[in-house]
């Protein structure tokens, strides 16, 4: 790059490969806010807002779990949720509306510095979605047809997009392990466990979603929806169940759901231990 001073005094003009940017304050500030948005600190900065939020959900989820729990006599669990944490629900919705206040201003602010380059990337048009059925939901009168926090949780797939960084910082430690090898495995090690956590999270999430009615439903014999809960009622029961189906004995939890809920799970449990 190089600068230009002509009649404008100290007002600098930039030419950068041959394209002229106008001068002014606003240019500059959009001109750096464009920048800024284009950048990989900003898709890391967003994507620590999601693992944030990943966070909070699983406490919610645990909150679910625990007032499931009670309403099904399990045994332990004498108090509702909401005697258990006190005041729990009032923080979620708080965290919920700075949560999608902040991943609405990344919105706007991609589509103010993208525009119609804003359309050809699949997960700004997830992002679109999930911030729209947010404000639908939180704004409007009218109810989704799905569960909001389904939404949310596809939020967690835009962390995939931290896959760009790690193959750069591959390319790196791949030189690096010519020199310290034990510090490279490290770092693989690292983004190796980071990885299946998500997707256990995000198994997790979605299994408790889905077994919740059928333990709620008393049409249901008592000891198959006890049985249920004690793998999949809460979030820490099902995140568990899903590290045990990985790395133990995974029949145990899979014949849970598959002789009381459906046996459509035993294909889910069967590509599960195959694949994770």
């Amino acid at each position: 790059s190089k600068f230009v001073l002509g009649s404008f005094g100290p007002q600098r003009i930039a030419v950068l490969r041959d394209e002229v940017i106008p001068p002014g304050r606003c240019q500059f500030l959009f001109h750096h806010l464009d920048f800024f948005v284009r950048s990989a600190k900003f898709e890391a900065t967003f994507a620590m807002l999601i693992v944030l939020n990943a966070l909070v959900m699983a406490f919610e989820a645990q909150y679910r779990g625990i007032e499931t729990g009670f309403r099904v006599n399990y045994n332990g669990a004498a108090t509702s949720a909401h005697d258990t944490w006190p005041g729990a629900l009032q923080a979620f919705e708080v965290m919920e509306w700075i949560f999608g206040g902040l991943f609405s201003l990344e919105l706007l602010l991609k589509i103010t510095c993208l525009r119609l380059k804003f359309c050809f990337e699949p997960w700004n048009l997830i992002d679109l979605t999930i911030v729209g059925s947010w404000l639908f939901s939180s704004l409007g009168t009218a109810k989704l047809p799905i569960d909001p926090m389904l939404l949310r949780l596809a939020r967690l797939g835009r962390l995939l997009r931290l896959l760009k960084l790690v193959r750069t910082i591959r390319l790196f430690d791949s030189l690096y392990l010519m020199t310290t090898a034990i510090k490279g495995s490290v770092s693989m090690l690292f983004w190796s466990v980071v990885v299946l956590a998500i997707v256990q999270m995000m198994i997790a999430f979605l299994l408790q979603q889905l077994v919740e009615g059928y333990i709620l439903n008393e049409q249901n014999p008592e000891d198959r929806r006890v049985e249920v809960f004690m793998y999949y009622g809460t979030f820490a029961r099902s995140l568990l169940s899903m590290f045990e189906i990985t790395l133990g004995n995974w029949i145990v939890p899979a014949r849970a759901l598959v002789e009381n809920v459906s046996e459509w799970y035993m294909i889910f449990s069967l590509t599960h231990k195959l694949v994770i």
